[in-house]
């Protein structure tokens, strides 16, 4: 019986299209508010974009069907370009459900079937389905007869300990793409808070170079330790 996925995949791949869309949108608007760009046309021209990002997200889900029989799993997906994986159930070597932050919060999963091919990826991928769902196909796929995952068996689970996680961070490198996006968002807002920071910058000079310093120093540990604490989370 060929299925969809649930129709949240809409909402999951909108948001996605979106995602990955928002740092130049959102370049472009404040660019244009800066010049005294925006009028009705821009607004519009929003309008008609997230109603296009929508239609996408529909097309897509439309197109995404899967059929599993007591033999294959088959998954179609795609809207101008199809594709078509099959995988026979016999070759399964094992079957794992991931989540990202959007799935995680519409309740959704990605179901992966891996087999043993060599290329590393996984087999089969099913994203957009319900989270309940996803585990009840990880339980009922059978490989050979026998149950590849049975619900009775315990999983084994590993949780990274938030101080390797933080010593992750404090490693990553992140503080530098965090001063980056300060500078940038700067470049957009100065305008708007020009006399803000004149006020600040005379009322700094009658500082000492000993107090500048010691401020200097507390600003970058803030800014240290928030691209720590976003890594961790």
């Amino acid at each position: 019986m060929t299925r969809r996925v649930h129709p949240l995949f809409i909402v999951m791949s909108s948001i996605s299209i979106i995602r990955s869309l928002l740092i130049p949108f959102a370049a472009l608007i404040l660019n244009a508010i800066r010049k005294g760009e925006i009028n009705t046309y821009t607004w519009i021209g929003i309008s008609v974009g997230i109603v296009f990002v929508l239609l996408y997200g529909i097309a897509s889900w439309y197109f995404y069907t899967f059929t599993i029989d007591a033999e294959t799993i088959r998954v179609r997906k795609g809207i101008f370009q199809k594709s078509e994986r099959t995988t026979q159930r016999k070759r399964i070597e094992s079957i794992g459900i991931q989540q990202n932050v959007i799935e995680r919060l519409l309740r959704l999963a990605t179901l992966t079937v891996e087999t043993s091919s060599e290329s590393g990826t996984p087999e089969v991928e099913l994203k957009g389905i319900r989270l309940d769902f996803a585990k009840e196909l990880k339980s009922s796929i059978k490989n050979e007869g026998q149950l590849v995952v049975e619900e009775q068996q315990a999983e084994v689970a590993y949780t990274i300990p938030v101080r390797d996680l933080a010593l992750a961070g404090a490693l990553s490198g992140r503080v530098g793409l965090a001063l980056v996006g300060i500078g940038t968002a700067y470049q957009f807002i100065d305008q708007f808070i020009e006399r803000y920071v004149d006020r600040l910058f005379s009322e700094l000079a009658h500082l000492s170079l000993f107090v500048l310093t010691g401020l200097g120093v507390i600003v970058l540990l803030v800014i240290y330790i928030g691209s720590i604490i976003v890594y961790i989370l």
